[in-house]
């Protein structure tokens, strides 16, 4: 049953790495009937780096969670027990500092 949640948070976290993409490439297929041919080449040229920054800094946080989320899917635990760990040593940490 474990499968069925775990799948609905993989597929959420596959929506919102994919609304940085969204957020430039909505806009700018709004503007193109607005502006000319050479505008919209040069936005969309402008788009790579807008949507390959934010797609390089997430990559590593959404895949490692993927990863993890894969792992609990086939039965492995121990980057699941990794990282609850972290977790919770952070959150101790955080509300000692809170205090």
């Amino acid at each position: 049953m474990a499968i069925y949640p775990i799948g609905v948070v993989v597929l959420f976290w596959w929506s919102v790495a994919s609304l940085s993409m969204l957020c430039v490439v909505f806009p700018i297929t709004l503007l193109l009937p607005h502006l000319g041919q050479l505008v919209g080449i040069i936005l969309a040229l402008l788009a790579i780096p807008a949507l390959a920054v934010p797609l390089q800094l997430a990559a590593p946080w959404f895949f490692g969670w993927y990863g993890i989320a894969v792992g609990l899917m086939f039965g492995r635990f121990t980057a699941a027990s990794a990282k609850e760990k972290a977790l919770t040593e952070s959150i101790h940490a955080y509300r000692t500092r809170a205090s």
